[in-house]
């Protein structure tokens, strides 16, 4: 790096990337520099996490990604072998450190090879990957800073030596927050920080963000989050990285002006091009008629000034649209969910102690609390999947009830993407499940795919869509924007406005609980405190 760009944390230049077939980006460049708060959006499957991974020296690419090695990095990766590991969170770091050690020796055996001194460009980026994996293994885990960070964000240290597949994903996502930013680092990439945090995590979080001269790159879709965070966004958009220098708020303005503007500037185009081409045609034909070489010099002329004009691009053709709708059953009755002195224990662990509610038809509630106090519990209880409680719950028996699990229990990881949606009526044509996939941006090059190829965003959009082809007269939803794009969310948000039928949910979205919630649950001290009315006019502190 020149003495200029002495605050220059990262540069990628002529970036490509493809999975499979599907080219992610092309040509891309993106520039961070100390102090950023970076947040890297884009749809879904755009490329972000295969992203981070190329920067963390985890993937393979072409093109440069320039690292000031003056600079440490730490990186939050989503590790789905992390969520169901049986070891205790040390035995977890000592493992994942040697890992790191291994990769490391990997790397450095690839230096033996004469012919890797022969391309600069390949000598200089296997030295640049060796380099951040060999400062990633050799950072020292500080586990009495982690506990310090962990204490803050109210982790229970009961369960610090309890195997991780045990623990909730609240305290999961905690545990993988604290063992980053422990670490003595200058630049912190964290993928998808918030999912299942509660809410005075997350204010931690963006609390601890704010105030730090630390450099971050965060991928992130909760919106308030974004928002509170973010100095710069950059979004990954037709291949390419579009930099917003701006907050969230700013981006989404800026962003809708220039589509606006590229679209004009398209339309235009096309118009200019459809009226040459008809005077080229018209000319080309008088010049056949009557044999003018005028005319033809002249059609020809017209053509070069046509295509000197270039090709424009479509928004429309890379800003991913949704049409989504659910459509609600036939139920008529008031009484929808009734709890009469209920209770509700694990084990020694009481969650709901003697506590009565009413749900009816057309209300749509969100339950609020801690992680680890019963809001996923409650929602499986009125899914009628979890029966061992004390007490009464009246589920009203004609009732037709859709359930969304955050950990994808009730899906077959055998099953392909056909099968499992097939469940939810048996007489659908292919091309009729085919479309309500496209209407989720599902890729349809993965629709043979086993469920246990999928990743979680992948997982939520096909759960989302079996949801859509039954009529219910309920929707329990749990954690339902979780690993799902800012455009998807939004469209989420409309369709479940629009849906006629009963709405309980579990959610950390702040924006999303807004925009659907008309009735607040709050669980706290085995209690249920009801609040009816908009989720912003409340103080919760959950």
């Amino acid at each position: 790096m020149t003495q200029n760009n002495q605050d220059l944390i990262l540069r990628v230049r002529d970036f490509e990337k493809t999975y499979g077939t599907k080219d992610l980006l092309d040509k891309a460049e993106l520039t961070i520099h100390k102090g950023d708060k970076v947040t890297l959006l884009g749809q879904n499957g755009c490329g972000k996490t295969t992203f981070i991974k190329c920067v963390a020296g985890d993937d393979d690419y072409y093109g440069e990604i320039e690292l000031n090695p003056e600079y440490k990095l730490a990186l939050m990766e989503q590790e789905k072998s992390f969520e169901n590991t049986p070891k205790t969170f040390s035995d977890y770091l000592e493992e994942k450190k040697q890992v790191l050690l291994e990769k490391q020796s990997e790397l450095e055996e690839k230096f033996t090879d004469p012919e890797i001194y022969e391309d600069t460009l390949k000598y200089e980026k296997l030295l640049a990957d060796c380099t951040k994996i060999q400062i990633r293994a050799e950072t020292n885990i500080d586990e009495v800073k982690i506990k310090q960070i962990l204490s803050e964000l109210g982790f229970e240290m009961n369960d610090y030596n309890k195997p991780v597949i045990s623990l909730s994903g609240g305290q999961k996502i905690k545990l993988r927050l604290a063992e980053i930013l422990s670490r003595d680092a200058d630049f912190f990439i964290l993928d998808e920080p918030t999912n299942h945090l509660d809410f005075k995590s997350i204010k931690w979080l963006e609390q601890r963000i704010r105030t730090t001269d630390k450099t971050f790159l965060l991928i992130s879709h909760d919106r308030h989050f974004v928002s509170v965070v973010s100095n710069k966004i950059i979004e990954i958009e037709n291949l390419k990285f579009i930099e917003y220098n701006c907050g969230f708020n700013n981006f989404l303005l800026r962003k809708k002006k220039r589509h606006e503007e590229i679209k004009n500037k398209f339309t235009s185009i096309e118009r200019e091009k459809a009226r040459l081409k008809k005077s080229e045609d018209e000319k080309r034909k008088w010049a056949h008629l009557v044999g003018s070489k005028k005319l033809k010099a002249q059609a020809d002329n017209i053509k070069r000034r046509s295509d000197n004009l270039g090709e424009s691009i479509n928004p429309d053709e890379f800003n991913e649209t949704y049409d989504l709708k659910f459509y609600n059953g036939n139920f008529t009755a008031t009484q929808v969910f009734k709890g009469q002195n209920l209770s509700k224990s694990f084990g020694q662990l009481k969650i709901l102690d003697d506590v009565d509610f009413l749900i009816e038809k057309q209300e749509r509630i969100v339950l609020l609390g801690k992680n680890g106090i019963g809001k996923s519990t409650l929602l499986k209880m009125f899914a009628g999947l979890d029966e061992d409680y004390q007490g009464k719950l009246q589920i009203n028996p004609d009732l037709h009830i859709g359930y969304l699990d955050q950990e994808f229990k009730d899906m077959d990881p055998k099953q392909t993407v056909m099968q499992y949606l097939w469940e939810a009526d048996q007489s659908l044509m292919e091309h009729h499940v085919i479309s309500y996939l496209v209407q989720f941006g599902f890729d349809l090059t993965r629709i043979d795919n086993k469920i246990e190829k999928l990743s979680g965003g992948e997982k939520t959009r096909i759960s989302l869509v079996k949801l859509m082809l039954s009529r219910f007269d309920v929707l329990l939803l749990d954690e339902p924007t979780n690993n799902l794009d800012v455009e998807l969310i939004e469209s989420l948000e409309k369709a479940l406005k629009n849906y006629k039928g009963t709405i309980v949910f579990v959610s950390h979205d702040r924006r999303f609980i807004d925009r659907v919630a008309e009735k607040i649950f709050i669980i706290k001290n085995q209690k249920i405190e009801i609040l009816s009315g908009d989720y912003q006019k409340f103080s919760i502190n959950s």
